[in-house]
């Protein structure tokens, strides 16, 4: 397999495709963090702003806060499922890396070596085996979340609204394409943590990787303490 920029991901051995994985893990993990945060932020800042708004008028300089803070937040979650580039660290691309059965065995018997149960063999591979059906469950997500309509949507509104001067998109000359809804979006991110946490559990030591549920819970605890106290004054004309 190869990509735009014609590097040719099967020249590489193995060990060096779960290499790239394994750092390129690094990049999405801190990717997926900071959309959670941007997601949390988000919530809270105009849950709290609308409140004290009202509802009763719309104001410029909040409409545009709210869009600001929106459109960079869709972007972020777009990066995260870019399609593959091995330039990159997108979830699409992590799957390119290693979904390969050769990789796949390869990895079988790195995490037997990760794994330490008083020296049962058997408790060892079997334990070995879970994860890879775990990271291979992961594939499956990842490839049907990829070429789904919602994220058919999502990129439509990226490539149209956010990063091109464009009156309609290549996808929309073949079709009228709905705009993505915000729990559309939501669910994107879901699926990007449950993917994420199947391929650290294969790639690294499991005391290593992130509580993707926990970090979400404590986000959205900050973010409603930092921002819960905001009220929005409207200057009188």
């Amino acid at each position: 397999m190869s990509n735009k920029n014609g590097f040719d991901v099967q020249s590489l051995a193995p060990k060096e495709r779960i290499f790239m994985a394994a750092f390129r893990l690094q990049s999405a993990e801190m990717l997926l963090l900071e959309v959670i945060r941007l997601g949390e932020q988000t919530r809270s800042i105009f849950t709290t702003l609308t409140e004290s708004v009202g509802g009763a008028r719309s104001d410029r300089a909040f409409d545009t806060l709210k869009w600001t803070a929106s459109s960079f937040e869709l972007l972020q979650v777009a990066r995260l499922w870019d399609r593959v580039d091995f330039a990159g660290y997108s979830l699409p691309t992590l799957v390119a890396l290693l979904d390969d059965r050769h990789v796949i065995a390869t990895l079988f018997d790195e995490i037997q070596l990760r794994i330490t149960t008083g020296g049962d063999l058997g408790d060892v591979r079997r334990q070995a085996h879970e994860r890879i059906v775990e990271l291979q469950a992961a594939f499956t997500q990842v490839k049907a979340e990829a070429s789904s309509s919602r994220m058919r949507r999502l990129r439509q509104w990226r490539d149209k609204h956010l990063a091109h001067p464009i009156f309609r998109t290549r996808a929309e000359r073949e079709g009228a394409i709905h705009p993505v809804q915000w729990q559309e979006v939501r669910e994107l991110v879901a699926v990007a943590m449950a993917a994420l946490l199947k391929i650290s559990f294969a790639l690294k030591p499991q005391t290593e990787s992130l509580e993707w549920p926990k970090l979400l819970e404590e986000t959205a605890r900050q973010s409603d303490d930092l921002f819960g106290s905001l009220r929005y004054a409207s200057r009188e004309r």
